[in-house]
């Protein structure tokens, strides 16, 4: 059995795997649990579980744009090589 977690403090939106997630949801199929929880914060948190995401559920692929910074750039800006 494989289980991902999700969760928030509040409300929980939009629910997002990574490409390591999804392969495994995948491969895992009925052996794979998404477990959803929402309201970490209070005394009664809520606790959805889905088997089988993949198959279960509509997915929608989104392919984002992420900006990086070397180490080396951000530690000399901050005040010194480290």
């Amino acid at each position: 059995m494989v289980i991902e977690v999700k969760s928030s403090l509040g409300v929980l939106g939009t629910v997002s795997l990574t490409p390591p997630e999804y392969r495994a949801a995948r491969q895992h199929g009925d052996n794979y649990v998404l477990a959803l929880v929402e309201h970490m914060d209070s005394a009664s948190p809520e606790l959805s579980m889905i088997q089988n995401p993949v198959s279960n559920l509509e997915i929608a692929e989104r392919l984002t744009t992420n900006y990086t910074i070397a180490r080396h750039q951000w530690a000399g800006a901050a005040g010194g090589d480290r």
